[in-house]
């Protein structure tokens, strides 16, 4: 594995009004150009850092929920790998298909956090009208 390259960001302002103005492989030169334009900082970012597998403590959760929000079907599918081990699921982890129930994959810490993402995930596509009280086909 080569070695992780560092790249330096000058940036300015806070919450809102905080912003990347430039971006430098060279820390003087981005230092430099701070204190030019007086700017707030200068801060450090791996550049192309891996992707960790799965967060830890967290695992991938596949189930059904009805219109009403009753779950079925739940199935522990993945436990937290290494970074060695990645699969294409670990950087698309949430996936929803609606028929007569909403059938989803996700990233959460246990069962019951599973239930909760989902759940907001229902009410949102019945509240923008994406998932119609009469459906029995795939929307």
């Amino acid at each position: 594995m080569s070695e992780e390259r560092i790249i330096y960001a000058v940036s300015d302002g806070s919450y809102s009004d905080y912003g990347v103005i430039a971006i430098f492989e060279d820390e003087q030169k981005a230092e430099a150009f701070r204190e030019w334009h007086r700017y707030d900082c200068v801060e450090e970012f791996p550049l192309n850092p891996e992707l960790p597998a799965m967060r830890p403590g967290w695992n991938l959760y596949q189930f059904s929920m009805d219109r009403s929000g009753d779950t079925e079907h739940m199935q522990l599918l993945h436990e937290p790998a290494s970074t060695e081990h990645k699969t294409e699921i670990d950087y698309h982890p949430t996936h929803y298909y609606i028929e007569s129930h909403l059938w989803c994959v996700v990233v959460a810490r246990d069962e019951q956090h599973a239930v909760k993402i989902t759940n907001e995930k229902r009410a949102q596509l019945i509240a923008m009208n994406k998932w119609p009280a009469d459906s029995g086909n795939s929307v």
